[in-house]
Order: C-alpha cells, then structure tokens, then sequence
C-alpha cells in the first residue's frame, strides 16, 4: 500500500484528507483520494462516502511485469 507515492509501512499509517492511497484489493489494484476522516468505525455504506476513486481499478496481472525464465535465451547444447 503507498500513501502519495511512499509505501506505507504500518497499518497504522496517518493520512489527511485529500492524500491519495493505492492497495491491492483482491485482484485488483485501487486508487482512491481521502475525502474525509471519520471519527469512529462504522457500517460499509458509511465509509465509502470517506473516499472517492480517482481511477478505474486496475488488475493486477497487468501491473506486475511478464515473466521470463533465466535460461530461455541460454542454447545448452553448446
């Protein structure tokens, strides 16, 4: 997970309105931008209205670079 950019290394993370949040969310990836805090825990309908979607999410698989083996170029019988 980044908070504008930086990685955001404890759960705990503090962010202020109008900060921008990318994470993971199952097989996709999300950017949203704080819109408000709220001030206590609450149902699902209450904390979407904290934030909104900057972009469409993204799948993963597009995001992580192709993979190629070590040795594909490498001719072993030479």
């Amino acid at each position: 997970m980044t908070v504008n950019g930086v990685a955001a290394r404890k759960p705990n993370h503090p962010v202020r309105i109008g900060d921008a949040i990318t994470a993971p969310q199952g097989a996709v990836q999300r950017t949203v931008r704080v819109a408000a805090l709220g001030w206590r825990r609450g149902p699902a309908a209450e904390a979407r209205l904290l934030y909104e979607e900057i972009s469409a999410p993204a799948p993963l698989r597009d995001l992580a670079p192709s993979w190629e083996p070590l040795l594909a170029s490498v001719d072993l019988d030479d």
